[in-house]
């Protein structure tokens, strides 16, 4: 269960610059998933107390590590439901997002949710993310296809100095030195940050923040 009256507590102090019509944009956000779940099949669960907590929380986690009010352009890779593309799209309207997701159904709901949110600065990207040809300050991966396919394409559309934010679990951690070793050979390097136990108690998740070794150190 997450905690949070904690979690918003930190986000307003680390991320003042969030809209203050975020929460009813997430609202809206979090019924158009429970109205359309069942014939997209976007998530797990229709519950929405389990969308809030487990899909919303999760999105917001990177603002607890990275501060996205410097960043011009994001790349979602497999948006998805739009988790974390849509929420981090609505906690950031001076950003500008690209939304990347080869399932027809899945882009259809992302535009839905573009136009019920309005979200100017939201584009969609109905093909797959090797197919780009823009370069973005932030790319963000969360339960997408193989790392071993994704990470790669990702560092090839990363701008210099920008970071590519990828949401892992205990198989990468208990891995890290063989992915370490993987990443550097692909002119990146990686650092961990677990989500903190205060917020996310019982929680063995975290944001790997990878970078290129040739742009810029950590």
């Amino acid at each position: 269960m997450v905690h949070w009256d904690a979690l918003e507590k930190i986000l307003h102090e680390k991320q003042p610059s969030i809209p203050i019509d975020f929460w009813d944009k997430i609202d809206v956000f979090e019924n158009l998933i429970k109205k359309h779940n069942k014939a997209l099949s976007l998530t797990s669960s229709t519950d929405r107390d389990k969308i809030h907590d487990r899909h919303i929380s999760d999105s917001l986690a990177l603002l607890l590590f990275v501060d996205l009010s410097d960043f011009k352009s994001c790349l979602d890779i497999g948006a998805g439901a739009g988790f974390p593309g849509i929420v981090l799209s609505a906690a950031f309207p001076k950003c500008s997002f690209t939304l990347c997701d080869s399932s027809h159904k899945k882009t259809k709901f992302l535009s839905l949710c573009v136009d019920k949110l309005n979200l100017k600065n939201v584009t969609i990207y109905p093909d797959r993310a090797e197919n780009i040809k823009d370069k973005f300050d932030l790319i963000t991966i969360r339960a997408t296809g193989p790392l071993k396919k994704t990470i790669p394409t990702a560092l090839k559309k990363i701008e210099a100095n920008g970071i590519i934010a990828v949401w892992v679990g205990r198989t990468f951690i208990q891995n890290i030195g063989w992915w370490k070793s993987f990443i550097k050979k692909r002119n990146g390097q990686v650092k961990i940050f677990p989500y903190p136990s205060e917020i996310f108690p019982k929680c063995d998740l975290s944001i790997a923040i990878i970078k290129g070794i040739e742009k810029t150190q950590m």
